[in-house]
């Protein structure tokens, strides 16, 4: 940073991306980092930690882990890396525990548009988050409409 005259972390995301990219990992943030990352969690994590179909590794970035943890396909393998940040993000919130205030921020996030095709693209997750994510969508069509 020419501002603080010193380096500081990049952004964790990024970086993970690029070396999933450059290893052809697909990756999805854990569910602890999925809440960080969405704004739900505004705590800095001392570590960011990413669901791999590659083998598990660990990266320290400027004080900050970068972990990898190899996992299954299935948790993986969701297209569209917003909609499957959200889904883990709502694995950690828990079945019945994501409150107004957290679904109303996550449906700020995106358009109603979009939420439609996520609703569409999350159509095999487990049932209790594919219908909190329509309620998500609905929450943002609300916004929308007013």
């Amino acid at each position: 940073s020419e501002l603080l005259q010193r380096a500081v972390a990049p952004d964790m995301q990024e970086v993970a991306q690029a070396l999933a990219r450059k290893r052809n990992w697909d990756i999805v943030p854990d569910e602890a980092t999925s809440l960080q990352l969405l704004g739900i969690d505004t705590q800095v994590p001392a570590r960011y930690r990413f669901l791999s179909s590659g083998p598990s590794t660990e990266y320290h970035i400027l004080g900050t882990r970068l972990e990898f943890m190899h996992r299954k396909q299935q948790r993986t393998s969701i297209d569209d890396s917003f909609a499957a940040t959200l889904v883990q993000a709502l694995h950690a919130l828990g079945e019945g525990a994501v409150t107004e205030n957290e679904r109303n921020h996550l449906a700020s996030l995106r358009s109603c548009r979009e939420y439609d095709r996520i609703v569409k693209n999350t159509r095999s997750v487990t049932s209790w988050v594919h219908e909190e994510i329509k309620r998500i969508a609905e929450t943002a069509r609300e916004v929308a409409d007013s």
